[in-house]
């Protein structure tokens, strides 16, 4: 076999290894922590919904984008997710919040209004504003 051939193979054979153990090491500490995060999840749950009992859904979103943005955590993203969901199921309704929001069978209009929003906002090509306006989408289909 020639040199180069059993150098990229041995390469491989080493990156899969590492893979492997990251994987594993991943799967263990979501095993050890999986109470702390459900605690933790339902705790942001509630308070959005405590936010959202006192606020307009366009306060949700505002709030929501500026705990994300002030938020350094690992799971900052899933967190300001439920929080977003949970503050606008318990908001006060706006009529003109949704009016602008594309129906639920226009994809590609949907992922440019996301897109949109998310630039006016700030946090273009940021990913965990997509996650917050992409709940906003949702409840507005919903509450349609």
């Amino acid at each position: 076999m020639k040199p180069v051939i059993k150098g990229l193979l041995v390469g491989c054979v080493v990156l899969i290894v590492m893979a492997g153990i990251v994987v594993l090491v991943g799967i263990r500490f979501l095993q050890k922590n999986k109470g702390r995060f459900r605690a933790e999840t339902a705790q942001v749950h509630a308070q959005g919904q405590q936010f959202g009992s006192s606020a307009s859904e366009s306060e949700c979103v505002s709030e929501a984008l500026s705990r994300y943005r002030n938020d350094s955590s690992l799971f900052r993203k899933s967190r300001a997710r439920v929080w977003v969901s949970a503050c606008l199921k318990s908001s006060r309704r706006d009529s003109a919040f949704c009016a602008e929001v594309p129906p639920d069978d226009e994809l590609r209009r949907s992922v440019s209004w996301v897109k949109d929003q998310c630039s006016r906002r700030g946090f273009g090509g940021d990913n965990g504003c997509h996650l917050i306006l992409g709940e906003v989408r949702r409840h507005c289909v919903k509450s349609r």
